[in-house]
């Protein structure tokens, strides 16, 4: 089953290796099974914390400085 949902805001909109963004959504349905997956330039990011309102992630290491959305 697709979870379809809506990004609608990243704050902050640039972040360093190890910092931390949130990622505020729409729609976006949370169960046991959910799996989720935060990436940045194919590098996958490490979930602190997620709720059906958002997506907390630390950005991971190696990532050049770029906007994030």
């Amino acid at each position: 089953m697709e979870n379809d949902f809506t990004i609608t805001s990243i704050i902050p909109e640039r972040a360093i290796p190890n910092g931390e963004i949130t990622i505020y959504c729409e729609g976006l349905t949370l169960r046991r099974d959910t799996e989720l997956g935060v990436f940045f330039d194919d590098v996958s990011a490490r979930i602190v914390g997620a709720s059906s309102e958002r997506i907390i992630v630390c950005v991971p290491e190696g990532i050049e400085s770029s906007r994030s959305m």
